[in-house]
């Protein structure tokens, strides 16, 4: 049976009710934000009329935009559009870079659970060496402790002759734990990747969202003065788009 979910809110009288049982008038209101794109979108149609619709361009130049000051909102548009294509593509490069470390560090983290588990079960009558490993700890889950922990399990490891042999009898080999170091290896540098793309991202980003900025404020007295120049003409303001004001 499909249940369906209301909306909460408070009622004048500090109860919480469902939405359902407001009337409509009583309902709160939201403020639906355009998406960038739309605004993209709506600065794109705006400034491609204004340079090429001949009545639009009459009306601008005879209130100080002609061509070559149209062609500065261009070139803002222009600007914008290519750092939103940069944005993208870091976008996308941040979301390749997460899924190959995900990868990565299940392999690793599965290879070294096993030679964890044999261990705890090699050394269990041997407490110096259970301790040296570090084996009396919780195995850590956040990355950076997790990192550090097995890194230390696997350089330890290695680096005791007589342990080697102990381990070796539970067909756990030296070659087996220095492949099982390499894709620890390889899934901190796949962290560090994933880390510098997020940092690409969010600059790509920063520096879209600077110029759409520049570009709004470009738009927005643009259409101030187009309102007063196309006062007595609706019609193209409307085809202007100035019935539907830019947001800042």
């Amino acid at each position: 049976m499909n249940e369906q979910k209301n909306e909460l809110t408070k009622s004048d009288n500090g109860q919480t009710v469902s939405t359902d049982e407001v009337p409509d008038a009583e309902k709160p209101t939201k403020h639906v934000r355009q998406t960038f794109e739309r605004q993209f979108n709506e600065i794109r149609d705006i400034i491609d009329l204004s340079l090429n619709d001949t009545t639009l361009k009459n009306y601008a130049g005879q209130y100080g935009y002609g061509a070559e000051r149209i062609g500065e909102g261009k070139i803002l548009f222009d600007e914008t559009d290519t750092l939103y294509e940069n944005q993208k593509s870091a976008i996308e490069a941040q979301k390749a870079a997460t899924y190959l470390l995900q990868g990565k560090k299940i392999k690793a983290d599965a290879m070294a659970k096993r030679f964890w588990d044999i261990a705890r079960v090699a050394f269990k009558s041997d407490p110096i060496t259970y301790k040296a490993l570090g084996l009396n700890s919780a195995r850590k889950q956040a990355f950076g402790e997790w990192l550090a922990q097995n890194k230390y399990f696997y350089n330890k490891l290695l680096s005791m002759p007589d342990a080697l042999v102990e381990i070796a009898k539970y067909t756990v080999t030296q070659a087996e734990l220095e492949e099982g170091k390499q894709a620890l290896l390889d899934a901190a540098a796949a962290e560090t990747a994933q880390q510098n793309a997020i940092a690409e991202a969010q600059n790509a980003t920063e520096l879209k969202n600077k110029a759409f900025q520049k570009l709004k404020r470009w738009i927005k007295k643009y259409l101030n003065v187009m309102k007063e120049a196309l006062e007595n003409v609706p019609q193209m303001k409307e085809k202007l788009g100035i019935v539907t004001p830019i947001e800042v």
